[in-house]
């Protein structure tokens, strides 16, 4: 099958998933009192199917926004933030990367995605204090480094 073929299948059924979803919110906020079961939206490799409207939120970041009114729980993978940069138009790749509630980063073979994910997670670079070669043997030494409005200590064993 034809790449593009298949991915324009594929977010057409994503599309009709998601307006089935968002279409629960009104019957659930008008019934509170009825259990209404949870629904899980998985999909690998979502950087295929991913749609962003770039000046309102029409694709799926607004599904994404709206998904836990109606009892969805959206679990979608991808090889790298790099993957999604390149499919989605501009910078509308950081806001469908805002909408994900929690972000879960394993390994990243690309500088690009691993600066944005160390960002996200609110990377503060350190300088490393250097060790003290007159402490004595097995001895520990209490070193304080500022950084700016930061106090950083760290404990340091002697090198024999």
């Amino acid at each position: 099958m034809n790449s593009g073929l298949a991915r324009a299948i594929g977010v057409m059924l994503e599309m009709d998933f998601q307006r089935a979803v968002l279409n629960r919110i009104p019957s659930i906020a008008s019934q509170p009192e009825e259990h209404w079961r949870p629904i899980v939206f998985i999909c690998d490799e979502y950087q295929h199917f991913a749609a962003v409207g770039e000046n309102e939120p029409s694709g799926v970041e607004k599904f994404f926004t709206l998904s836990r009114q109606a009892k969805c729980i959206p679990l979608v993978a991808t090889q790298s933030i790099s993957s999604l940069k390149t499919t989605l138009p501009g910078k509308t790749w950081r806001v469908l990367l805002q909408t994900f509630r929690t972000k879960i980063f394993l390994a990243f073979a690309d500088d690009f995605s691993a600066t944005v994910a160390s960002e996200l997670c609110g990377k503060t670079p350190i300088r490393a204090a250097a060790i003290r070669p007159e402490l004595e043997r097995n001895k520990v030494a209490s070193v304080r480094t500022s950084l700016d409005d930061v106090v950083v200590e760290k404990f340091c064993y002697a090198r024999p």
